[in-house]
């Protein structure tokens, strides 16, 4: 529990002014979080949590993270271009637990 507590902390510095909510939501996105290669990670969607396609992409940048939901094409993608989304803050917190050499899942977050 204080790992998960620590955690929270590191996400709320990499992402102030956030909500409660919005944390809540990067830790129950983190079991759906896969890396594939290099700075590439692939997040599965989840209906109940708001998402209409099956999967997203998100890659680590140098001026940070840039995620498949903020395709011109895409539903809400101007709000998700300027407000970081859940998918993004999800793998954040994935590289951040590997970091801190944990495996945390929804249940145990």
């Amino acid at each position: 529990m204080k790992r998960k507590a620590e955690l929270k902390e590191r996400l709320k510095e990499l992402f102030p002014n956030r909500t409660e909510h919005w944390y809540a939501l990067c830790f129950k996105r983190l079991e759906h979080v896969k890396h594939l290669n290099g700075n590439r990670y692939m997040v599965w969607g989840d209906r109940k949590l708001g998402d209409f396609h099956p999967v997203y992409f998100v890659d680590v940048e140098d001026e940070g993270y840039k995620c498949s939901c903020a395709t011109p094409t895409r539903s809400w993608w101007m709000r998700r271009k300027a407000e970081t989304c859940t998918h993004a803050g999800a793998v954040a917190l994935y590289i951040l637990s590997r970091q801190e050499g944990l495996r945390l899942d929804a249940a145990k977050a």
